[in-house]
C-alpha cells in the first residue's frame, strides 16, 4: 500500500533530519581531525624544543665545568702571588715601623727641646702678666680713689647748695612770715581806727537826733536820752568788728603757726582777700577757719585743690550744696577747666 501524502512529508522531513545530522557529526570529525594533527604537530614540537634544551643544558654544564677548572687553576695562582704580596709586605711594614720609630723618636726629642723653650718662654710672659697685672690693678685702685674723693667732693658741694638753699628758703619763709604779720598787724590798726571812726560817726549821729527833736520840740522825756535805731544797730555791729580785730591782733603768730602745723605749703589768703570787719552772722565760718579747712584738703601743699574736693570741703563748713548748686559752684570757680579751685578764688566766691 502506498503512503499517503502526510506520511510522505513526515519521512522526508526525518530523511533531511537524518541527512543534518550526519553532516554536523562530519563536520564534527573534520574538526577532531585537524585538532588531532594540530596537537601532534605540538607534541612533535615541544620534543624537539626538550631535545634542543637539553643539549644547551649539557654544553652549559661542560662550559661550566671548563670555567670552575680555570677557575681553580686561576685562584691557586692567586694564592701564590698572594704568599709571595704578604711576605713583600711584611718587610715593607717592619721597615716602615723601624722608620716610623726612628721619625717618633727624632720628633720626640724636637718636642722636648721645644716644649722646654716654650715653658721658658711662657715663665717670663707670665712674669710679665704678672707686673702687667699688678700695675693695671693699682692704676684701676687709684682710679677708684680718684672716683671716690670726686664723689665726696660732689656729695659735699650738693650738701653744701641744699643746706644753703634750704636756708635761702627758710630765709624766704620768715621773710614772708614777717611780712604777713606785717600786713596783717597794720590791717588790724587800720580796723581798730575804722571801729574808733565809726565810733564817733555814730556819736555825731546820735548828737544831730538829739538836737532835731529838740528844735522840732518832740522829744519825749522818756526817750530823750536814747538812741535812734540805726545808732543802736550800729554799735553791736561796731561791738562785733572791735572784738575780732582784737583777736587778730593779738593772735597773729599763733595764727601763723596753726597754718604751718596744718600743712607745709599750705596757701594762705592773700593781704587784699583779708576781711575788714568780723561776719555779722554768729554761726558763719571765720577767714581763719576757712582757710584751716581748705588747707586739710590741700595735701600737696599747692595753694589749690581739686573740684571734686567743694563737696566734702562746703559741708566741714556746714554749708552743704546739693547736684545743681554745687555744679554751678564748680562752674563759677573753675572757668579755665583745669579742674583746679584756688585758695584766693573760692575766698573770693565766698564772700560774693
Amino acid at each position: 500500500m502506498p503512503p499517503t501524502p502526510p506520511q510522505e512529508k513526515r519521512l522526508r522531513k526525518a530523511a533531511e533530519q537524518d541527512a543534518l545530522r550526519l553532516y554536523n557529526r562530519v563536520r564534527q570529525l573534520q574538526r577532531e581531525e585537524v585538532k588531532a594533527a594540530k596537537r601532534i604537530q605540538e607534541t612533535r614540537q615541544r620534543a624537539r624544543e626538550v631535545l634542543s634544551l637539553r643539549e644547551r643544558n649539557q654544553q652549559k654544564a661542560r662550559e661550566k665545568e671548563l670555567r670552575l677548572r680555570e677557575l681553580q687553576v686561576e685562584v691557586a695562582k692567586q694564592r701564590k702571588h698572594n704568599v709571595i704580596r704578604k711576605e713583600v709586605n711584611r718587610r715593607n711594614k717592619d721597615a716602615a715601623f723601624h722608620d716610623v720609630m726612628d721619625f717618633r723618636e727624632a720628633m720626640a726629642q724636637t718636642v722636648r727641646v721645644e716644649r722646654a723653650l716654650l715653658e721658658d718662654e711662657m715663665q717670663r710672659e707670665k712674669i710679665v702678666a704678672r707686673k702687667q697685672a699688678v700695675q693695671q690693678k693699682l692704676e684701676i685702685r687709684r682710679q677708684h680713689e680718684i672716683a671716690a674723693r670726686k664723689a665726696e667732693q660732689r656729695k659735699v658741694a650738693e650738701l653744701i647748695a641744699a643746706h644753703e638753699d634750704y636756708e635761702s628758703r627758710v630765709a624766704a619763709e620768715v621773710a614772708v612770715r614777717q611780712k604777713k604779720e606785717k600786713e596783717l598787724q597794720e590791717m588790724a590798726q587800720l580796723e581798730l581806727q575804722l571801729i574808733e571812726k565809726l565810733k564817733r560817726k555814730q556819736i555825731e549821729q546820735i548828737e544831730a537826733y538829739t538836737e532835731l527833736e529838740d528844735v522840732l520840740g518832740t522829744k519825749p522825756p522818756s526817750t530823750a536820752q536814747k538812741p535812734p535805731s540805726s545808732a543802736r544797730s550800729a554799735k553791736p555791729s561796731a561791738r562785733s568788728s572791735a572784738r575780732p580785730a582784737a583777736e587778730r591782733s593779738s593772735a597773729g603768730p599763733a595764727r601763723e603757726s596753726s597754718r604751718a602745723s596744718a600743712g607745709a605749703g599750705a596757701a594762705t589768703p592773700p593781704p587784699e582777700a583779708m576781711p575788714s570787719e568780723a561776719s555779722g552772722e554768729p554761726g558763719e565760718p571765720t577767714e581763719e577757719e576757712i582757710a584751716m579747712a581748705f588747707a586739710q584738703y590741700d595735701e600737696e601743699g599747692t595753694g589749690a585743690i581739686g573740684t571734686t574736693l567743694l563737696d566734702p570741703l562746703m559741708r566741714d563748713l556746714g554749708v552743704p550744696l546739693d547736684a545743681a548748686q554745687l555744679a554751678q559752684a564748680v562752674s563759677q570757680l573753675d572757668r579755665s577747666g583745669a579742674g583746679e579751685i584756688s585758695f584766693g578764688e573760692f575766698l573770693l566766691w565766698w564772700r560774693g
